[in-house]
């Protein structure tokens, strides 16, 4: 939506511009606005606009894949959960539900930015097929509660071919 307000006639204007949810894709809005003018010189004055509206709580990675297991090493990742809301809110009950897995949160920018940490031991490992959840309670109305997948990358097996068999 376009708006053209007048500050000094003939001279100066201000174009107000704003998103229309309901014509937004994923989040994403652009188009032209096109407006007349009394200039012979340029009768037509063509803007482009394009906006890009931040979800309320951005989680990223929005999942944790570890690499293959058993984990030679202790590893701790870590998920970075962003509040772009215009109010603070806070999160609380964090849990894994996979044994040996340790989780704590640190809020860098009150109400605003906050980063999670797993710990996972050395020598963990999920069966081929198994999955955990991070799950985090919110004061979001919109998202009151996050859950981030937990997975393990597989080595895929080959089996070699039958002597004999077509190929």
């Amino acid at each position: 939506h376009a708006n053209l307000i007048t500050n000094r006639p003939g001279k100066e204007f201000q174009l107000i511009i704003s998103a229309q949810p309901e014509l937004m894709t994923n989040n994403i809005a652009q188009g032209q606005i096109t407006m007349k003018t009394s200039l012979a010189s340029t009768p037509v004055v063509t803007v482009t606009a394009w906006a890009n509206i931040q979800p309320a709580l951005n989680v990223a990675p929005p999942q944790i894949v570890l690499p293959a297991g058993p984990l030679k090493t202790p590893t701790v990742p870590h998920i970075t959960v962003q509040n772009n809301a215009s109010s603070l809110i806070q999160l609380s009950d964090l849990s894994v539900d996979l044994p040996g897995v340790g989780v704590e949160m640190e809020e860098k920018v009150p109400g605003r930015t906050f980063i999670i940490k797993l710990s996972f031991p050395q020598n963990f490992a999920l069966n081929a097929g198994q999955r955990g959840t991070l799950t985090a309670k919110t004061t979001s109305t919109q998202k009151p509660v996050i859950k981030i997948p937990i997975a393990q990358v597989h080595p895929v097996v080959s089996v070699p071919p039958v002597p004999g068999s077509a190929q």
